[in-house]
């Protein structure tokens, strides 16, 4: 009897693996995943341009720079009238390494939740994780929240179906 059901939970197991595999179709990956990186540079986009930025750099600014994008907020209940509170809206932190590497971060958030994270090593691309486009002139914020996500070596998930870029 135990015999039994541990064949019939292997071989459903293998159904459900068989069902779920990736995409390894050349032209369908490689049309989602330039749909992934699209709508990653419009999002990066649509947070840089409606934001101003402050720039910081430690120890003279040799290595490690940090730039801030901020979106003014009017008269908010703790600060005076005339004041305006700056929201953080995307941060990108490049930090130039002793062997040569530049590793550069993005985060973009709205609100307090993260739209877009994003890892670059000397302008390849290592990692995207896009919650939602960003919009900013949205104020009621989605709640339907659909993940993207982009690993190096070319698996990425779009639209809910998983992808594996082919190696050449």
């Amino acid at each position: 009897m135990a015999y039994t059901f541990l064949l019939f939970s292997f071989l459903a197991a293998g159904v459900q693996t068989a069902k779920n595999q990736p995409i390894t179709e050349p032209a369908r990956a490689s049309a989602a995943r330039d749909s992934l990186l699209r709508a990653t540079a419009a999002t990066r986009l649509e947070a840089t341009q409606r934001t101003g930025f402050v720039l910081t750099t430690s120890r003279l600014g040799k290595r490690k720079h940090v730039v801030r994008g901020f979106q003014n907020v009017a008269n908010p209940q703790n600060l005076p009238e005339n004041r305006l509170k700056k929201n953080l809206i995307w941060k990108q932190k490049t930090i130039y390494r002793r062997n040569g590497q530049v590793l550069e971060t993005y985060v973009a958030q709205l609100g307090n939740r993260k739209v877009l994270q994003e890892t670059r090593l000397n302008d390849n691309t290592l990692w995207i994780k896009l919650s939602q486009p960003i919009n900013l002139a949205d104020t009621a914020p989605n709640t339907e929240v659909v993940e993207y996500e982009y690993v190096r070596g070319g698996y990425f998930t779009w639209r809910g179906q998983q992808y594996a870029q082919p190696k050449q």
